[in-house]
């Protein structure tokens, strides 16, 4: 028995791809191509617009974006709730050759569904630069990552969520701290 776990500790660990920037990481500028929100049509960006505000972003790849529309519509409602502390919110979602101009289309109506005004639906290229630097690997590996942060630096992540009530309500207790700091 002390043989195996000597054995088992001698196994070099597997490296697992890195899954987004991290807790205490400056969250990467980026211009997405913003659908709905406050800067429809614009490619402004969220981290240098909204700077040293608290806000969260949700990246996605490949997934279908019903599957996030409980986050959305919680997200949305603390975004409303939280207008006077400048609290903003953005879902990213990353686009290659075959899904961009469905997304373009899908999207805008998937934020409609959810009633979500304040809450901008944006997309990127897949093979943006900025993808890269947010250390968001596009080979499948990760569906997601929320990040919330305040003045860039990044003080909650998840990765690969399912949008089930726990998760939620972690995700929103994380915001409702960021924007009381």
């Amino acid at each position: 028995m002390t043989a195996l776990i000597a054995a088992a500790l001698l196994i070099a660990p597997v490296k697992s791809p890195q899954m987004g920037l991290n807790v205490g990481e400056t969250m990467i500028a980026y211009d997405p191509y913003h659908l709905t929100g406050p800067d429809q049509g614009t490619e402004t960006c969220p981290v240098c617009e909204y700077l040293n505000r608290p806000m969260v972003i949700v990246w996605s790849f490949r997934q279908d974006p019903r599957e996030l529309s409980p986050l959305l519509r919680r997200i949305e409602e603390a975004t409303d709730r939280h207008e006077r502390h400048e609290f903003k919110s953005f879902f990213t979602f990353l686009t290659n050759d075959w899904n961009a101009k469905n997304l373009r289309k899908e999207l805008p109506e998937w934020a409609t569904e959810n009633a979500a005004q304040l809450t901008s639906v944006t997309v990127l290229p897949h093979d943006n630069e900025a993808v890269e630097r947010a250390k968001f690997p596009t080979d499948g590996s990760v569906r997601n990552v929320v990040w919330i942060f305040k003045n860039r630096q990044i003080s909650h992540k998840w990765v690969n969520i399912k949008a089930d009530k726990p998760t939620v309500d972690a995700i929103i207790g994380a915001i409702e701290w960021q924007v009381k700091r």
